[in-house]
């Protein structure tokens, strides 16, 4: 009688237990263990082959976050669980807004034996390191990224530090956009509180000015009016005096709701 080979059709088929969440919570585990040797290897031989991190980085933390945002919710409790007794152990500083992406990338880049052996200036880089490689894998994932694509989005946007910056600076430009476009509404939709007109022998206007904001300089009188003393076109200026009338009317409203 000649023996079977081993193949999928005679191999074992995995019990509830084997495929269950907390079977896949331990594998994720396992793998996490292995893929975090890989990445601390790729950052001390980072002189050699800055490619050799940006690959590390894409089939570890990213690939494994991929893998996390699958699984049913059961599943992802528990590898939160494993990921955070791993953190606890590393013993670095984590809010509740820090995203699960960037607790894989602290526990792949702080936990083990070399992050503790090293001296306080190497932890400290080390952390900002993991802040950075956090940072550009949000915004791969931001940019659907695929894993296997990651290593090459990194070198050809410059490496991980000009990736960084320059998300850093678009983030930035699109809250002050948000900030702007708020600002704008308000001041929209506030009532007109009078019309004046200037002499054109002081101030001249023409077509292009017409829609445009600008700022007036003037000082109370006691007689109740207003004497205006100079028109100031500058945008800076029109959008700082904009910025200082939302934020007076927002804590107007403050204490008026108080």
């Amino acid at each position: 009688m000649q023996a079977q080979g081993f193949n999928l059709t005679n191999a074992p088929k995995p019990g509830p237990s084997e495929s269950g969440p907390e079977r896949r919570a331990a594998e994720f585990g396992e793998r996490l263990s292995r893929d975090r040797a890989k990445v601390q290897g790729a950052i001390q031989t980072v002189g050699r082959s800055q490619f050799a991190l940006y690959q590390a980085l894409a089939f570890g933390p990213y690939q494994m976050y991929r893998d996390y945002e699958m699984e049913d919710k059961q599943t992802q409790a528990l590898i939160e669980k494993t990921v955070e007794e791993e953190l606890q152990k590393t013993g670095a500083i984590t809010q509740a807004k820090t995203t699960f992406l960037a607790r894989l990338v602290k526990v792949s880049v702080l936990s083990g034996g070399s992050y503790k052996e090293a001296s306080e200036d190497e932890q400290g880089e080390l952390r900002r390191k993991s802040s950075v490689y956090s940072s550009v894998l949000s915004a791969a994932d931001r940019e659907k990224v695929d894993p296997s694509e990651l290593a090459r989005w990194i070198h050809d946007n410059g490496g991980v530090e000009r990736v960084k910056s320059y998300h850093a600076k678009a983030s930035a430009r699109k809250s002050v956009s948000k900030s702007n476009d708020k600002v704008e509404k308000l001041f929209r939709e506030t009532l007109t509180i009078d019309k004046v007109r200037l002499p054109a022998e002081h101030v001249r206007f023409n077509s292009y000015d017409s829609g445009k904001s600008f700022v007036l300089i003037g000082t109370y009188l006691d007689t109740g009016e207003l004497e205006i003393k100079a028109v100031v076109r500058s945008e800076k200026a029109v959008t700082a005096a904009k910025v200082a009338f939302h934020a007076e009317t927002s804590e107007s409203a403050k204490g008026t709701n108080h």
